[in-house]
Order: C-alpha cells, then structure tokens, then sequence
C-alpha cells in the first residue's frame, strides 16, 4: 500500500510538470539550430565550513559577552541544474544558511562559498539571482511592464540583430514566461499593494519569481517562493522551477516548509536542518531520504507525508523528535561523504561567474539563428550599459508619475488651490496706497543722517545721507509709491518660498518607498545607484518647473506687479525650490522611515526661514547680536529674496532703501547664485553616497 502510495505521488508530480511542458511552447531542437550550442550547464555551488552566531550579553548587570550560535559549521556541494530545497523547524538557520551562500548576509559570518569551484567575487551578483520573502514592487506598474523591464536591464541588445527581431524575440520570451509563471492572463493588471487594487498575493508572489528567471542567471535562490499560494499553485509554482533547473542548467535553491508529497519529489537535493542551534540532520537525494530515516530506525508511517515526518523527527521538543540520534547519524555517516564531494568539486575548477553569462549570452544569440556577433559582457557590473539604464528607468519613473494621483494632485492640484488663496492674501498689493513703510517702521522718517529707525523692537541709529532716504521718504508720488510696493513685494516672495518649501515635504514617505524598491533593484544589478538618482531627479524637477509655475503664475496674477517682472521673479523662486528639493532628496536618502525624514526636514526649512533675513531681519539679529546672523548664508530662501528684489531696481533708487531695512545685501547676486546651484550639487551629491551606504537591505 505504501509503495502504490508513493507511485500514485509520482505520477501527480510528472502530471505537473507535463501541464507545464504543454503550456510552454516548444523549444527548438539543436538539429534545428546548427551552429547553437547547447545552454552551458555551470553553477555548481560548494560551501565549507560556513557558520553563523551572534554576541549575547548576559541579563546581569556587567554579564560577559557569549557568542550565541544559529547555525553550526556545515559544508555542501548543489551540482549544476538542480533543485535544492532546505528545510527544517523555525529557527533552525535555514534563510541565513540561504543568504551566506547569496552573498546577501550583512553581518559577520564565517565559511567560503564558491561557485563552479571558484570563490565568490565582485561579479558573483551577475550569475545569481535572488528572490526573497517580501513581494515588494512598483504597486502601479503592470506585470508585464515588470518583467519586460527586468529583462530588458537584464541583457544587452544583440548586434547585428534588427532591431525589431530583437523586441520580437524579447517579445516571445515576456510571453513565454508569464505563460510558465501562469500569468499570462494579468499580464496587463497592475501590481497592486494594500492601497492600490491589484493582482492577487499569489499572483505577485509568482511575479517575483517571474522576475528573477527572466535574467537567465546560473544560480538562483528563493526564500519560501509557494508562502501565500494554494496547494495546486504552489505544485505549479516548483514545477516551473524544476523545469527551469533542468532545461537551462540553473541551480536552484530553495527554503520551503512542509511541501506536498509530490511537490517534494520535484525537488533533486535536501538539507534537513534542527534547531537550538542549526544544525545539519540530513545532506543529501530527496528521492534518498525516506530510506535514509528507515535506517535509522524510523519509517516514514502509512499515509503520513514524508516531509511532515521528516520535520517532526528534528524538531526540539516534538513528540517524536529524536535530535541527537540524527546529528549524530549525520557526523558518523554522512560527513565524510559530504566532505569528499566538497574536495572533489573544489578540485574540478570551472568557468568564472562572467565565463558562465557569455556562453548563455551566445547561445541565446545563437537561437535566433544568427551568429554571435555581439561584444562580449567584459568586466562590467551591471548586464546593460549606463545609457540603456537610464532610458529603462526614466521611462517607468514617467509612467508611474502619470499614473500616481497624489504626486499629481499634490503637485499641481494643491499648488494651483494655494496659488490663489496666496493670491487674495496680496490682492493689489502692488497698487495698493496704505504706507507699510511707516506702519513698519512705526513712524516717519526724517531727512538727513542720524534717524532712529525701530525695526522688530530692536532701536539703533541709522547712519545715512539725505539723499539715501529721499526715496524712501517718498518725496514724490512715484518714488513713495515704488517704495510701498516694493515693502509689500517683499512679503510676497517671501511667502512664496515659504509655500514652494513646503510643498515637497508631504512627497518625503513616498520617496523612502521609491528607495527601498531602488535597493532590492540594484542589489541584483539590475541597474546602479546613479542611474535611479538622474532619472528621478530630472522627472522631479520638470514636474517641479510645471507645478510650480501654475503656483507662481497664478498667486502673481492676483497682486498686479507688472509682467515683465515675472520670469526673474519665477526663475530666483523656482531656484530655491530645486535647492530644497534637494536637501529633502538628502533627508530621504538619511533617514530609515519617511516619518523620520519629514522630522528631519521640517526644522531644515524653519532654519532656512529664520535667516531668511525677513522675519526677523538681519538688521534685527545684528542689533541683539544673535549668532544665526551669518548663518543666512547658507539660506537659499536668504539668496532667493535677494535675487527676486534685485528685478525691481530702477533709475529711484527704491531698491537701494530695503537694504536699509532688512540688511538685504542686493549687489551680491552672483555669490547668491553660485551659492544656491553649490548647495544643489552638494546635496544631490550627499543624496548619491546616502543611497549606497545607508539604509541597506540587511539579512
């Protein structure tokens, strides 16, 4: 009964991967392709020695420092083109064992892992692929549009090739993988999340393995790829796997719990590992392991999935657990085996990780019937060159931006609603005949030198000429009326920068998000760091050029300054609008959370308004001799208020009298402008170096 049980496992597994088999096309056969080689059967990995713990101090005060182990030294050797699963209870070491071999453990570990025979390097992310447990994607992009961009990052355009039998092939191959990865049929629904509707968890748990295959990558590893599936989809999920494996020689690893009966006989290798700590029960053939545990005296029962047994056998505590014997039994009668297989696969070297791409690269070309005539990968980093990273990711950061309602509505919605209410708030200033002058300075202004002036409270003696104040004074109607205006004009720019700075802070949680999906991207070099900063940085800013100048244009429209005054009022704005763009760009890139990066840039932009040298004026923070007086320099909001008064200036010499105001410096334009594009580049440049070393995806 047992046997017909396990015969009966067997046919349901091969009926898997025979439904597989009829819904991917047929490859062609090598008589087919004369001059294609077959794909190059590499990617072999060997570990030895690898081991994991973590200091822990004791509960008592001044306790010594103990290493806690998670998991035991253990060696191994996956063969190219097979389908290895781990497995073993929670905390038996299984994902770290996973992310050792990946090279994706950031905390210190020992042990070497080698592929092909050879030790892991720089270009070890070129030939591996990495599919973790968080499905995290662009929630509005389509599934399509996910996997054709990943394979287009993926692998260069061939040479020599048409150009539109390279999309056509590029094409064939979307196609075929969402048919394998059963996904063909919301290939055009968008991803979704827990605020945007989208396909199924199963469904975006497929599409991450959709993913990582379609890089065509030597050696691949998935962290519990079948969480969140039905037991149908999940057979169907490690079918694909095991087609994949065996077709194109991936080897592939796999952390999974308890599968089927049949979904377990997909599988070619399994390690068993126990917990408290980790260690290796079982190295070895799945088809082999059911024998293995007879052996040792415990029968997998009638009925019972092998898997299931298998687990209740190691694991601490169960009722039917027997650790020890099984640890022993390994180190007696196993290791020796496993260390033999780790000599010899070590002492047979093979092709180096980039050796490995070029012979799928050629054969790849060589399927489209045509030589392969393409350069070869050289040394390079990522799959595709920097022009093409660029074009890929500038076109998905325009279609997401298109595509999100609240970049948009926050963007030009609100500003246009706030252009107006500033609007109102200065209706005519500039015509407007109520003498702010005198109602700032608390009273009239004498001719000649030696007048008191109270600004903000603060008295002190101002040392000026008659003539200085003659216009200011406003001796005749037309200079007493620039002088007004250009009193009340101030407060306007100034509450212009003031809305244009906070307008980006609400934007700061959706760049984290932007952020971590950038990580899990490059950390595959898929593309660089540098290449995710241009292309979100230009579409910001032409979507900052556009918002903005709806705001500026219409809160202008409303104070009646002449127009001919409104592009150097909207170029100065809009240059301290890139700036601090650019400081929130630099706390986003800082800070672990978007709440922590709007706490960051809220005191950022208070800053930047207190010396602004408006409220209060740099004549008010000298006279009660405050230190943040000088620090106005590296105010953009400081130098953008100088720059749009600047526009102002005529033969009345109007302008002159608001540097005896405020203490506005309004010949220093160049310094003011060097200094804003100066902190635009330091902070994109900070931006760049946060995004690389900070914030890492830690394992």
């Amino acid at each position: 009964a047992v046997a017909e049980g396990g015969e009966a496992a067997k046919r349901r597994a091969a009926m898997h991967l025979q439904r597989y088999h009829e819904a991917v096309p047929r490859r062609a056969a090598p008589s087919e392709l004369e001059e294609a080689p077959a794909p190059y059967i590499g990617g072999g990995i060997t570990f030895r020695g690898v081991s994991f713990s973590v200091p822990q101090r004791s509960r008592r005060r001044g306790g010594e420092v103990k290493e806690k182990v998670i998991l035991e030294k253990c060696s191994g050797h996956f063969p190219a083109g097979s389908l290895v699963a781990l497995m073993g209870p929670s905390g038996c070491g299984k994902t770290t064992l996973m992310d050792i071999l990946a090279r994706k453990k950031a905390a210190k570990h020992s042990g070497q892992v080698f592929i092909d025979g050879r030790p892991a390097d720089d270009t070890w992310q070129r030939a591996v692929a990495y599919c973790g447990q968080d499905d995290t994607m662009h929630a509005r992009c389509t599934v399509r549009e996910e996997v054709a961009m990943a394979m287009a990052l993926s692998h260069p355009p061939p040479r020599g090739i048409a150009a539109a039998e390279a999309r056509g092939a590029r094409a064939a191959r979307e196609e075929n993988l969402l048919r394998r990865m059963g996904l063909l049929h919301v290939a055009d629904s968008r991803v979704g999340n827990a605020t945007v509707r989208g396909v199924s968890g199963g469904q975006r748990r497929r599409l991450s393995l959709a993913k990582a295959l379609c890089a065509s990558k030597k050696v691949m590893f998935c962290d519990e790829p079948t969480s969140g599936l039905s037991a149908t989809d999940a057979a169907s999920c490690i079918a694909a796997l095991k087609a994949v494996a065996r077709e194109q020689g991936v080897t592939i690893v796999v952390v999974i719990h308890q599968p089927r009966y049949e979904v377990a006989l997909l599988f070619d290798h399994l390690v068993l590992l126990t917990a408290d700590p980790g260690r290796v029960c079982y190295n070895g053939p799945m088809a082999a392991a059911a024998d293995y545990f007879a052996q040792l005296g415990r029968p997998v029962p009638y009925a019972v999935n092998p898997c299931d047994y298998f687990l209740d056998c190691i694991t601490p505590g169960g009722d039917v657990a027997d650790v020890p014997t099984f640890v022993a039994a390994f180190r007696d009668c196993q290791w020796p085996r496993v260390e033999a297989e780790v000599e010899a696969a070590l002492s047979a070297t093979g092709k180096t990780p980039l050796e490995i791409l070029e012979l799928e690269r050629r054969w790849r070309v060589a399927a489209l019937a045509h030589e392969p005539r393409t350069a070869g990968l050289g040394a390079a980093r990522f799959g595709v060159g920097y022009g093409t990273q660029l074009a890929t990711l500038l076109r998905r950061q325009v279609r997401l931006t298109l595509r999100d309602p609240v970049c948009i509505g926050v963007n030009i919605g609100c500003k246009m609603v706030v252009g107006i209410l500033v609007g109102l708030l200065f209706f005519r200033v500039w015509n407007q005949q109520t003498d702010f002058m005198g109602l700032y300075l608390g009273g009239t202004l004498a001719d000649g030198a030696g007048v008191d002036l109270k600004i903000n409270s603060y008295v002190y003696e101002q040392l000026a000429d008659g003539t200085r104040l003659l216009s200011l004074n406003g001796t005749t109607d037309e200079d007493a009326h620039i002088g007004r205006a250009l009193h009340a004009t101030t407060y306007f720019t100034y509450a212009l920068v003031i809305m244009a700075g906070l307008s980006a802070i609400p934007l700061l949680p959706l760049t984290i998000q932007d952020r971590t999906i950038m990580k899990l991207e490059s950390s595959e070099r898929l593309y660089a760091v540098f290449a995710h900063l241009v292309t979100s940085t230009l579409v910001e800013v032409v979507l900052s050029l556009v918002s903005n100048f709806l705001f500026f244009a219409i809160s202008f429209s409303f104070t009646g300054i002449p127009w001919p005054y409104f592009p150097g009022l909207y170029g100065w704005a809009i240059l301290c609008v890139l700036t601090t763009d650019a400081v929130n760009g630099l706390w986003g890139a800082v800070a672990p959370s978007g709440t922590v990066s709007q706490l960051l840039a809220i005191p950022t932009l208070l800053f930047f308004l207190i010396t602004a040298g408006v409220f209060p004026t740099r004549n008010a923070m000298e006279a009660a001799q405050l230190p943040v007086q000088y620090l106005s320099w590296i105010s953009p909001f400081h130098h953008s208020i100088q720059g749009m008064l600047r526009i102002f200036e005529d033969d009345s010499g109007a302008i002159y009298e608001l540097d005896v105001i405020y203490g506005l410096e309004l010949e220093a334009l160049l310094p003011a402008l060097l200094i804003n594009l100066g902190m635009w580049c330091a902070c994109r440049a900070g931006q760049w170096w946060a995004l690389v070393h900070l914030n890492n995806i830690s394992h």
